[in-house]
């Protein structure tokens, strides 16, 4: 009787083991429905010549009585974001996309919704007056940018200015990567590098102006410029030096 009974009881042990082994194999075998891909993730290529790769570009690079650009800010030799940009640069930036023609007034509010859509609803702007040409004076009572003049304003590049071109861009989710080749110009001087140490000088010419080429290009530095999306705008993540 004994006997019998510690063999059913053997085999209840081994017939419960075996319903427990048979569950867990079965949950190593079923994918779990998260894994799926369900193609938010998929990649979007996008070619250089795209109006909204170059909108983006020219948004950030661009700004008003600056007219050999602000591409200086982007491209340096660590990575860049958001924080590194002058209130200065912000407001230069905002202006030139407020209007075409600089000589008009503004609301503060206008000034900070383009400041928003372009560098995202955290970054910190003064409104203040900016030392900058054209002249604008803030009105606190109004809150208002007023135009005063633009005496002394150069219109055509004078100094130094980076050529730069984009090679590749891509949508991932809500990321956007736009990948740029940049030639340093320093006193007239084309460098493939943004400390200066590689002069080049085998570029091709157009007379004295350096050309947009392919050959040229190729011999600049490769940067990778992110941006997010932030209310249904892609705002300026960072900007770094890949090779």
């Amino acid at each position: 009787m004994k006997k019998n009974i510690i063999i059913m009881v053997l085999f209840i042990v081994i017939f419960v083991l075996c319903i427990f082994l048979g569950i867990s194999m079965n949950k190593k075998c079923v994918t779990p429905v998260n894994t799926l891909d369900t193609g938010d993730d998929s990649v979007e290529y996008l070619e250089s010549t795209n109006e909204e790769v170059q909108s983006l570009i020219d948004n950030i690079t661009t700004g008003v009585g600056s007219p050999c650009g602000l591409s200086n800010i982007y491209f340096k030799n660590n990575k860049i974001t958001v924080s590194e940009i002058s209130s200065e640069d912000l407001f230069r930036i905002a202006v030139k996309q407020i209007s075409s023609d600089y000589r008009v007034n503004f609301s503060i509010d206008t000034v900070r919704s383009k400041i928003k859509n372009t560098f995202g609803s955290k970054i910190q702007f003064k409104d203040q007056t900016y030392n900058i040409i054209p002249r604008y004076t803030y009105n606190y009572e109004t809150a208002t940018y007023e135009y005063q003049d633009d005496t002394g304003i150069e219109k055509v590049c004078k100094g130094d200015k980076n050529l730069f071109s984009v090679v590749k861009a891509m949508k991932k989710g809500s990321k956007f990567e736009i990948h740029v080749r940049v030639l340093f110009n320093r006193s007239g001087a084309y460098y493939s590098d943004p400390t200066y140490s590689n002069v080049l000088t085998n570029l091709d010419k157009t007379g004295n102006i350096v050309n947009y080429s392919d050959y040229n290009m190729r011999q600049g530095s490769l940067y990778k410029i992110t941006f997010n999306k932030e209310n249904n705008h892609y705002i300026f993540v960072s900007s770094e030096i890949v090779r």
